[in-house]
Parts: C-alpha cells; structure tokens; sequence
C-alpha cells in the first residue's frame, strides 16, 4: 500500500523509471496534492536516456523536491498487475486518471475513487494506444466519483462495460451529458450491477438505455436526485433492431427512489410493458412533471406503499394510474385555488 497525502509540490507519483517495479502494489491512495497533474508519468524520453526534473519526496517532512533522475532507455512500459482499490481526492489540477496504454495491465482493479479533482475531465484519456480489450477494468466492483464539476465522460474515446461492475455512485458531474457512452454498435451489459445512486448531474438526461436494460438482472438498488435535466430514466431506442422484447423485467430490483427531480416525465415512454416482481420500495418526491411511470403497463406485485410528494399511499393499482390520479387532483387543487 502507497499512502500520499499533502505533498503540494508533487506533480507525478510513480516517474518512468520505476514503473516496472510496482508489481506488488495492490493499494494507492493519493490525497490533497494540489500540483498532481500525472500519477503515473507519460513523458517520452530524451535521447541521452535521461528526462527533465522529476518530483520526489525525501519523506523528511510534508513537501516534495525536485531531483532528477536517470533513466534506461530499454523502459518497461507501466504494469500494475496487484493494484486493486485507487482512491484519489482533491488533487485540484489532474485532468485524468490513467491513460489509455496503461489500460492493460489494469486487469485486478475492484474499486476506484475520485473525489473532488476540479479540473478532471476524464477518468481515461486516450494516448493513441487503445489496446484491443474485452473490458475496461474486467474486475471492476465499485466506482465513486463524486464533485468533478470538468467531468465530460469516462472514457471519451468510447466505454466498454466493466461485467464485474456492483455498485456505481456519481455526484456532483455538472458537465456529464452521457453515464454510459459506447460505440453504436456495441451494447453495454452490466450483469452484476446491483446498485446505482446519482445525484447533482446536472445536465444528465437519462440513465439507461432500453437495450441496457435487459442485461440488469441483479439491479436491486436505484436513487436518483437533484439531476435538473433528468426527463426520463431509461430513456427509448429509436433503432427497431436493438429494441427490447415488448416486455421489461427488473427481476430483483426493490428499491425506486426519485426525488427532486424537475423535469423528469416518466420512469420510461416507450410502449414496453415492466414487470418488477419484487418491488417494495418506490419513492417519488418534488418531481412535479411525472405524468406518468411507464406508458406500458406496469406490473408490481410487491408493492404495498408508494412515498410521495403527497404523504404514503396505498398502492391499490398500479403506479401508472396513481400517478395519473394525483396528478389530475393536483390540477383541480391548482385550479380552484386560481379561482380565488
């Protein structure tokens, strides 16, 4: 385990020359180190096999200097076969996290964090060497990325689901437009993904597609707030050939929570029938232009309460039809109101 924490005048953790030694590394964590702009160094060598200044820390106090170091011209290129959990926080000037040539030796990477990097624009940035993978991160469980206010996407260049993937949190991305961005022709699978919680994504408008969502058979776990520009939360495939059957299921999903949510109209608007055969749990607060859940039907066999805006009701029929009902008593509460 490698723990780094206020060495304000880092700027790359790991130079070239040592990035053949990092195969035991199973831990790294890097916290407030407001000069990062690499963790692991990308620079081309000088001919004479030796590089510019590289920072260092002595470990005698707090800061870090700047010595320089030679290196081999025969240079192993980065391998980081053992490192499973990454967590960065508050390195305000790094852009990215890896680039898309060290992608892989990343094969035993569970966890990766990163909070509060201001000017973050992507968690991988490519380098112009994208190798043939079958999977980012293939072992990936868990991903948090929380206050990068820069962020445009994960991987621009394109995304292959993680299959491993279990839980995603992403909070405060102001300037993410697309959660999962792929090829047109690949359809992304998260078959082990049991939780999703997004919050403060401001210009995101939908969370899945429909043709993702038949790959959801272990979500259990969905919450969605304070996203602005969130109408729907899967969002309709306009390509008849990549649609879905005329029927959803959510097979273990139990928890729906949608709150604040301004201008979200619907769960889905397509004509597809769902079916959530373990449903006990939907909440649906201060969204105040749902019309409707589903334009489909329905079906949820397990649900006993609905938590709104208006208090707990009962769930006599289906979502569909109490959501019309209280909206249309909402209007005539609005309307003789206006009458005054």
């Amino acid at each position: 385990m490698i723990y780094i924490i206020e060495c304000p005048a880092l700027s790359r953790v790991f130079p070239s020359n040592v990035v053949g030694q990092l195969n035991k590394l199973e831990e790294l964590i890097i916290e407030e180190c407001k000069s990062m702009v690499e963790i692991f160094e990308s620079k081309e060598i000088n001919k004479d096999g030796v590089d510019s200044t590289t920072n260092v820390g002595d470990g005698s106090d707090d800061t870090c200097t700047a010595i320089t170091l030679p290196r081999s011209t025969n240079m192993t290129l980065l391998q980081l076969p053992n490192l499973t959990i990454l967590y960065i926080y508050k390195c305000e000037v790094l852009e990215y996290i890896f680039t898309s040539s060290t992608l892989e030796s990343l094969k035993q990477l569970k966890e990766l964090t990163v909070k509060q990097c201001k000017a973050m624009k992507v968690i991988v940035k490519e380098d112009g060497d994208l190798p043939e993978l079958k999977g980012f991160f293939p072992r990936l469980m868990s991903l948090l990325l929380a206050d990068l206010p820069d962020l445009k996407g994960f991987f621009l260049g394109g995304f292959r689901s993680p299959k491993h993937l279990k839980e995603v949190t992403l909070g405060g991305l102001n300037n993410l437009k697309h959660m999962w961005k792929s090829n047109r022709w690949i359809v992304l699978n998260f078959p082990n993904l049991t939780k999703v919680s997004i919050f403060r994504c401001d210009l995101l408008g939908h969370v899945f597609t429909c043709c993702m969502v038949g790959s959801l058979l272990h979500l259990q776990e969905l919450k969605i707030s304070y996203c602005q520009s969130m109408n729907v939360i899967v969002k309709q495939v306009e390509d008849s050939e990549t649609r879905p059957t005329t029927e959803v299921v959510f097979p273990c999903l139990k928890s729906i929570r949608l709150h604040n949510l301004p201008n979200l109209m619907a769960f889905f608007l397509g004509k597809e029938a769902f079916k959530w055969p373990l449903l006990d749990t939907l909440e649906i607060k201060n969204c105040p232009k749902i019309t409707v859940f589903t334009n489909g039907q329905s079906t949820t066999p397990e649900l006993k309460l609905i938590d709104t805006t208006f208090g707990l009701c009962h769930a006599t029929e289906d979502p569909n039809s109490f959501i019309k009902t209280k909206q249309q008593e909402l209007l005539a509460y609005y309307s003789f109101i206006s009458g005054y």
